[in-house]
């Protein structure tokens, strides 16, 4: 066994010494821990043990862990331990990447095997909620979650994203609502499995990357509560949108380049300043069903909105002008409805 903890080139060996030592037999855990007391680890193993000594459920084990560790560990080590060493039994993932980031810094530790305990509960679920956590930046740690399909960081104090969020290529719901994101990273275009982005209430953006036109299996975007005076061009190409949210901006007129959009069915501009309606996009979105456009600023319903195919439901709530013709308006709109 000395040969095998003291060469770390012999990943495959150590592997089944880490399996013995995850076993949920408490005897064959203890039986490995034995043998290991009667060898000179190696920094690879110690670092696994780190792990261990924080994570393990067994108390018993956790002891037994931490006397090896103090018995084999260099004494720089234990003391770049101080004040590290206790046990979390359920501590929130912010709390562990806090952690991570400290032993990250040690030169010769492997995270990667730290990792293998510290999100071993975390591994086991496709969601992420860090929802309210009063969060200022994102840990790099988050590049290695990279099973997840759906994380939400909503109502939080980001700034910035890190560009690890590009590693998490299996995420297909990203929730950044009410943060302070002005702007998204380039990275955003390696989420290809992407399907809804939430970009609610993110005080000052007005743009987006145009890398976000290569999220092709995009479905849903919402930018409702933003700044954007224009739409960008790039969101014109995800031609798979079906879910458009503008609502609370200040939109005056869309682009043409938007009857690209040929799948979206749901699209909100309420509560922005419009005072015509954009009818050479609106009437060629051949597959739009539901149209929002309440609160905004528009004397009249041009009949010519019936053009748009598909066309179903009308939303005109707060639009004082158009409330007083109504009936009129609901005849003349008949099978489309209309709600005030």
């Amino acid at each position: 066994m000395q040969k095998i903890l003291s060469m770390p080139n012999e990943i495959s060996t150590q592997e089944e010494i880490y399996a013995l030592l995850e076993s949920s037999s408490s005897i064959e855990v203890i039986r490995t821990l034995k043998q290991l007391r009667q060898e000179k680890l190696n920094f690879t193993m110690i670092s696994f043990l780190v792990g261990m000594s924080w994570f393990h459920p067994e108390a018993m084990i956790r002891r037994r862990v931490k006397y090896l560790l103090f018995k084999e560990a260099s004494e720089d080590f234990v003391h770049f331990l101080k004040g590290k060493w206790r046990y979390l039994p359920k501590p929130s993932i912010t709390k562990v990447w806090e952690l991570m980031e400290y032993l990250s810094t040690h030169p010769r530790i492997d995270i990667t095997l730290l990792r293998r305990w510290a999100y071993r509960t975390y591994f086991q679920h496709k969601k992420l909620s860090l929802e309210k956590q009063k969060l200022h930046y994102l840990s790099s740690e988050l590049g290695a979650f990279k099973h997840l399909k759906e994380l939400n960081l909503s109502y939080n104090h980001l700034l910035t994203l890190p560009p690890e969020l590009g590693k998490l290529k299996k995420l297909e719901s990203l929730s950044l609502a009410h943060n302070q994101l002005a702007i998204l990273p380039d990275q955003i275009k390696k989420l290809k499995k992407l399907r809804k982005l939430d970009l609610t209430a993110n005080q000052g953006m007005n743009n987006v990357p145009r890398e976000i036109s290569q999220l092709q299996n995009l479905t849903t975007l919402i930018l409702n509560q933003n700044k954007f005076q224009d739409l960008p061009l790039s969101i014109c190409g995800l031609e798979r949108l079906e879910e458009l949210n503008l609502a609370y901006n200040q939109l005056s007129t869309l682009p043409e380049e938007c009857t690209s959009l040929i799948k979206l069915k749901k699209l909100n501009l309420s509560h922005n300043k419009f005072v015509t309606l954009p009818l050479k996009v609106l009437c060629k979105l051949e597959n739009l069903s539901t149209l929002s456009i309440a609160g905004n600023e528009l004397s009249d319903l041009p009949i010519a909105l019936k053009q748009a195919p598909r066309l179903r439901k009308i939303h005109l709530q707060n639009i004082p002008s158009l409330a007083t013709k109504k009936q009129r308006l609901q005849e003349k709109f008949a099978p489309v409805k209309l709600i005030f």
